[in-house]
């Protein structure tokens, strides 16, 4: 009914100009009538003072829609690393008072580094060539698409800080707040906070047609550069470089080595009632093939002691001291309990096999 009565008294006003009636005039006879003085003083706008309609969003084309989906998703992926190696760096250098004490894993550590530095630098470049567009007229600010994901984007970076503060709230009401939880919390709200920064004052000025201040664009590409070289400078410390990873690596498969060895060397005395002269023995049936090691391709070293002791030997490229793999027993008891942690360079394990025990049903 409002609706209607807008368009009646509309149109009864563009009568009565048309027959040159003032507005005066036209605004008496309507408040005699009985009509509201609030919406006859907005149906009496002057003509000149009318404000025409802003035009309807441009039509967004395959090449807006493909730069906009690949800027806020290599966004959504930097921002997710950027947090994730953040984190790794403070469980790894900040005690946690309350919570278990958690060594982050140096794969995950890779992972997410990997991934903030592909997405990044991606993010910078394509925000940069949209920016570029939109001067040269190649695209518009005003983008259907540009809009949808700008405030999805300030969506999923509210929801998160709003968590973000829950989390907080709660573990204080619980009193398990500490150095590391606010560390991390804090992290939240400067990613979180500084995409509803950008994101809202970059889609308000664009909607009032403001121009930027100067240097805007540019100081912020310099602050995230400096943001990305400090954290992955932290997270190279934290995983190590590739070369690092490598030795690690190695390192991890001659340590699986040898443990199969151990556990085939028990066996083949289970079997036999003595000890293998020598690993071509073991690999007679109780290892596939002789194991060989990943960097120079030579066997490893066994070497047969006194009664039921031996010793397997391997040289390392690293120092892992606190290594030490519990392995899952055969028996109803543990037959042995090896300490597989070494120093770099070459080491070897001081070992003995078990007489049989009787398996449990």
């Amino acid at each position: 009914m409002a609706a209607k009565i807008s368009e009646q008294l509309t149109e009864f006003i563009a009568r009565a100009r048309t027959q040159g009636k003032p507005d005066n005039e036209i605004r008496s006879l309507l408040i005699t009538s009985g009509w509201d003085e609030a919406i006859i003083n907005g149906a009496l706008t002057p003509v000149g003072d009318l404000m025409p309609p802003p035009p309807p969003a441009p039509k967004s084309t395959g090449r807006e829609i493909f730069f906009y989906l690949l800027q806020f998703f290599t966004l959504g992926t930097a921002a997710v690393s950027l947090g994730a190696v953040v984190f790794a760096i403070i469980n790894k250098n900040f005690s946690d008072e309350v919570a278990t004490l958690y060594y982050p894993s140096a794969n995950a550590v890779t992972g997410a580094l990997s991934s903030l530095i592909v997405a990044l630098p991606v993010f910078v470049a394509v925000s940069w060539k949209l920016i570029s567009d939109t001067k040269d007229g190649r695209a518009s600010v005003r983008s259907g698409i540009r809009r949808v994901l700008t405030y999805l984007a300030l969506f999923f970076a509210s929801a998160t800080v709003i968590g973000d503060v829950i989390a907080l709230v709660y573990r204080f009401l619980a009193g398990e707040v500490d150095s590391k939880f606010l560390l991390k919390v804090a992290t939240i709200l400067l990613i979180g906070g500084w995409v509803i920064w950008y994101y809202y004052i970059t889609i308000k000025r664009d909607e009032r047609g403001e121009s930027y201040p100067a240097n805007w664009h540019k100081i912020h590409v310099i602050v995230l550069g400096v943001v990305f070289l400090i954290v992955a400078i932290g997270g190279f410390m934290l995983s190590g470089t590739p070369q690092e990873r490598q030795k690690l690596v190695r390192d991890s498969e001659r340590i699986m080595e040898l443990q199969n060895i151990y556990w085939q060397a028990q066996s083949y005395y289970d079997r036999e009632g003595k000890l293998a002269v020598n690993l071509t023995e073991l690999a007679g049936g109780y290892v596939p093939q002789e194991p060989l090691d990943p960097l120079t391709k030579e066997p490893y070293r066994y070497i047969v002691g006194e009664g039921l002791n031996y010793q397997l030997c391997a040289t390392f490229e690293t120092d892992d001291k606190q290594l030490n793999q519990e392995k899952t027993p055969y028996y109803a008891e543990p037959i042995s309990e090896v300490n597989w942690s070494h120093p770099a360079g070459n080491y070897c394990f001081d070992l003995k096999v078990t007489p049989r025990l009787v398996p449990q049903p």
